[in-house]
């Protein structure tokens, strides 16, 4: 999760959204959910740069990576966590 300050926003880290949804106990396995959740965004023609942008976030280990993020106001939240279902397993 990374303040911008110019914007007066957070930003969030899909992975971990996903991570937390689905109650993933590794990064990658939450990343293979991600990948996959990505995949059937872009099948039924959705844009993903309208979804997530890619943002420089500050992992675990203090360095800077690049990573799909989305900032709280957006609309698009709702649609990555309706993808997610009760299980942990991506919904169709």
């Amino acid at each position: 999760m990374e303040w911008d300050e110019q914007e007066q926003d957070w930003y969030l880290s899909i992975v971990d959204i996903i991570k937390i949804l689905t109650a993933q106990f590794t990064y990658d396995g939450a990343r293979k959910c991600w990948s996959v959740l990505k995949t059937r965004l872009k099948k039924e023609g959705r844009e993903l740069t309208t979804i997530c942008s890619q943002l420089k976030m500050r992992s675990a280990d203090g360095k800077l990576y690049k990573t799909d993020g989305t900032n709280t106001r957006s609309k698009y939240k709702e649609q990555i966590c309706n993808n997610v279902n009760d299980r942990g397993v991506m919904a169709d």
